[in-house]
């Protein structure tokens, strides 16, 4: 997360979920787009979340 947003807001908490899964192989990428588009639509702000959500769910396979 960027300073922007941190871990502890409510708005990007799912998405810090959905990462920590993926980075743990224990949940697809496509979880963390998904969480980061919902993140940003509720108004968190930053380039990389911005950079995450605009990538396309069916290519996640990352």
């Amino acid at each position: 997360m960027t300073a922007d947003a941190p871990s502890g807001d409510p708005r990007v908490r799912p998405l810090a979920d959905a990462v920590l899964l993926w980075c743990g192989g224990m949940g697809p990428a496509a979880d963390a787009v998904r969480a980061a588009c919902e993140a940003a639509a509720a108004g968190a702000e930053g380039p990389e979340l911005l950079m995450l959500a605009a990538l396309p769910e069916r290519d996640a396979s990352y």
